[in-house]
Protein backbone atom coordinates (compact mmCIF):
# COMPACT_ATOMS: atom_id res chain seq x y z
CA UNK A 1 0.00 0.00 0.00
CA UNK A 2 2.85 1.84 0.93
CA UNK A 3 4.06 1.53 -2.60
CA UNK A 4 1.15 2.33 -4.16
CA UNK A 5 1.06 5.77 -2.80
CA UNK A 6 4.83 6.78 -3.19
CA UNK A 7 4.21 5.90 -7.10
CA UNK A 8 0.73 7.81 -7.36
CA UNK A 9 2.07 10.81 -5.54
CA UNK A 10 5.23 10.47 -7.70
CA UNK A 11 2.97 11.03 -10.76
CA UNK A 12 1.16 13.47 -9.44
CA UNK A 13 4.42 15.68 -8.68
CA UNK A 14 5.26 14.89 -12.45
CA UNK A 15 2.17 15.98 -13.59
CA UNK A 16 2.40 19.19 -11.87
CA UNK A 17 6.08 19.42 -13.21
CA UNK A 18 5.13 18.95 -16.44
CA UNK A 19 1.69 21.14 -16.43
CA UNK A 20 3.48 24.29 -14.62
CA UNK A 21 6.67 23.65 -15.96
CA UNK A 22 5.13 24.43 -19.59
CA UNK A 23 3.17 27.74 -18.60
CA UNK A 24 7.11 28.97 -16.75
CA UNK A 25 7.30 31.40 -20.39
CA UNK A 26 4.14 33.68 -19.61
CA UNK A 27 5.27 33.50 -16.28
CA UNK A 28 4.96 37.10 -14.14
CA UNK A 29 8.10 36.92 -12.26
CA UNK A 30 8.08 39.47 -9.33
CA UNK A 31 11.69 40.69 -7.63
CA UNK A 32 11.68 39.33 -4.53
CA UNK A 33 15.47 39.77 -3.06
CA UNK A 34 18.68 40.07 -4.37
CA UNK A 35 22.08 38.50 -2.35
CA UNK A 36 25.65 37.30 -3.27
CA UNK A 37 24.11 34.49 -5.42
CA UNK A 38 21.91 36.91 -7.94
CA UNK A 39 18.49 38.28 -8.13
CA UNK A 40 15.54 35.98 -7.17
CA UNK A 41 11.90 35.92 -8.30
CA UNK A 42 8.98 35.03 -7.79
CA UNK A 43 6.14 33.46 -10.22
CA UNK A 44 3.20 35.55 -8.81
CA UNK A 45 0.94 34.11 -11.19
CA UNK A 46 0.81 30.64 -10.91
CA UNK A 47 0.55 30.21 -7.47
CA UNK A 48 -1.05 27.06 -5.52
CA UNK A 49 -2.59 27.35 -2.37
CA UNK A 50 -3.94 23.76 -0.65
CA UNK A 51 -5.20 22.89 2.86
CA UNK A 52 -3.47 22.51 5.50
CA UNK A 53 -1.50 26.01 4.58
CA UNK A 54 0.79 24.59 2.05
CA UNK A 55 1.44 27.24 -0.41
CA UNK A 56 3.15 26.31 -4.57
CA UNK A 57 5.39 28.57 -6.13
CA UNK A 58 7.95 28.76 -8.91
CA UNK A 59 11.49 30.58 -7.47
CA UNK A 60 14.01 31.72 -9.81
CA UNK A 61 17.59 32.82 -9.28
CA UNK A 62 18.97 34.91 -11.89
CA UNK A 63 22.81 34.34 -11.37
CA UNK A 64 25.48 37.12 -11.26
CA UNK A 65 28.25 37.30 -12.72
CA UNK A 66 30.59 37.40 -9.80
CA UNK A 67 29.08 34.00 -8.45
CA UNK A 68 29.20 32.24 -11.80
CA UNK A 69 33.12 33.04 -11.60
CA UNK A 70 33.52 32.08 -8.45
CA UNK A 71 31.70 29.55 -8.74
CA UNK A 72 32.65 28.45 -12.33
CA UNK A 73 29.58 28.09 -13.84
CA UNK A 74 30.56 30.54 -16.53
CA UNK A 75 27.46 28.82 -18.72
CA UNK A 76 24.68 28.68 -15.88
CA UNK A 77 22.68 32.00 -16.58
CA UNK A 78 19.39 30.91 -14.40
CA UNK A 79 17.63 27.91 -12.04
CA UNK A 80 14.27 28.03 -11.88
CA UNK A 81 12.59 25.47 -8.92
CA UNK A 82 9.25 24.77 -7.89
CA UNK A 83 8.94 25.09 -3.54
CA UNK A 84 6.20 24.03 -1.20
CA UNK A 85 6.19 26.48 1.45
CA UNK A 86 4.08 25.22 4.82
CA UNK A 87 2.80 28.29 6.04
CA UNK A 88 1.48 27.16 9.65
CA UNK A 89 4.59 25.13 10.44
CA UNK A 90 6.68 27.64 8.57
CA UNK A 91 8.71 25.00 6.65
CA UNK A 92 9.74 24.55 2.97
CA UNK A 93 10.60 21.67 0.70
CA UNK A 94 12.51 21.34 -2.85
CA UNK A 95 9.99 19.49 -4.91
CA UNK A 96 12.25 19.96 -8.93
CA UNK A 97 14.88 22.23 -10.56
CA UNK A 98 15.74 23.18 -14.47
CA UNK A 99 18.98 25.00 -14.93
CA UNK A 100 18.78 26.97 -18.00
CA UNK A 101 22.21 27.93 -20.21
CA UNK A 102 23.37 31.12 -21.42
CA UNK A 103 22.38 29.55 -24.72
CA UNK A 104 18.68 28.72 -23.87
CA UNK A 105 19.05 25.20 -22.98
CA UNK A 106 17.47 23.87 -20.19
CA UNK A 107 18.29 20.94 -18.78
CA UNK A 108 16.37 18.10 -17.68
CA UNK A 109 14.15 18.47 -14.71
CA UNK A 110 15.43 17.19 -11.26
CA UNK A 111 12.70 15.80 -8.93
CA UNK A 112 13.10 14.84 -5.14
CA UNK A 113 10.79 12.18 -4.24
CA UNK A 114 9.98 12.14 -1.12
CA UNK A 115 10.31 15.67 -0.43
CA UNK A 116 12.08 16.89 2.58
CA UNK A 117 10.58 19.81 4.53
CA UNK A 118 12.98 21.34 6.57
CA UNK A 119 12.29 25.02 8.28
CA UNK A 120 13.01 28.37 7.00
CA UNK A 121 15.64 30.11 9.02
CA UNK A 122 15.16 33.97 9.44
CA UNK A 123 16.80 36.68 7.09
CA UNK A 124 16.78 34.46 4.30
CA UNK A 125 15.17 34.28 0.70
CA UNK A 126 12.83 31.93 1.98
CA UNK A 127 11.71 33.79 4.86
CA UNK A 128 10.93 36.89 2.80
CA UNK A 129 8.95 34.75 0.33
CA UNK A 130 7.59 33.36 3.57
CA UNK A 131 6.19 36.70 4.20
CA UNK A 132 5.46 37.69 0.90
CA UNK A 133 2.88 34.56 0.31
CA UNK A 134 2.15 33.59 3.91
CA UNK A 135 0.87 36.78 5.51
Amino acid sequence: MVKIKSLVFGFIIIALVNFSYTGLYGADWKFLQTNVQGDFFYDSENITRSKGNIVGVWLKIVYSKEFKEKEGLDDLNQTVGLWEINCQDKAMCLLSTSHYSKGGEISAPQVWLPPEWKSIGPSTIMDTLYKELCK
